[in-house]
């Protein structure tokens, strides 16, 4: 049984490695927000004439029509719809490594994107609790990774202290600062959960 548990924990480890980087690196830039993340980001604009967009005044769904005709993936955030005075609409898709601002004329035949294309720090960043990016069917992949590693977590830490307990070396001391560590993280958590 050891034994078994042991070579799980070994190549599971191993294999979520990569994500446990991932999630450590973005968690620290979004508590410190590091400039160097933006490296190697830049703008290009470009133009197509659309077909067949019917309007709406459904802005959703009139954004959602837009990126379906200039076959752009990602999300589409709502809070960043505008409609302007003389019926123009703007929009944004983002996705990892991209970002399009979108600009669509009244007659909705025509539309102006402004591309950010970010750098590759910018895209390891995007990864933190990645799901999958609509218009990309195989992104599926990376959330299921995301739920594999964080099974994985639960499993090392629960493995990890019972390989620690059957060691020949276990002390009251050790089970106390087990007790008081575990216990503190929780208290803390409570306390930031209850006093924001």
């Amino acid at each position: 049984m050891r034994k078994t548990l042991s070579k799980i924990h070994i190549w599971l480890g191993l294999l979520c490695a990569p994500y446990m980087i991932i999630f450590g690196f973005s968690s620290l830039h979004f508590s410190h927000d590091f400039s160097f993340i933006d490296a190697g980001e830049y703008t290009v604009s470009w133009e197509r004439q659309l077909d067949a967009v019917a309007d709406t005044t459904d802005d959703g769904a009139l954004a959602e029509r837009v990126r379906l005709a200039l076959d752009l993936d990602g999300w589409i955030p709502w809070w960043l719809y505008k409609r302007g005075d003389d019926n123009s609409f703007r929009f944004q898709v983002d996705r990892p490594a991209k970002r399009y601002k979108v600009r669509v004329n009244p007659a909705r035949t025509h539309a102006s994107v402004e591309e950010a294309r970010q750098g590759p720090l910018v895209v390891l960043n995007s990864l933190h609790a990645l799901g999958s990016v609509p218009g990309k069917p195989f992104t599926k992949f990376w959330s299921y990774y995301t739920y594999i590693s964080v099974l994985f977590v639960l499993f090392a830490g629960g493995s990890g202290v019972y390989f620690w307990s059957r060691s020949r070396n276990e002390t009251l001391i050790g089970w106390l600062l087990l007790a008081g560590v575990s216990g503190g993280s929780l208290l803390l958590m409570i306390f930031a959960w209850i006093r924001g």
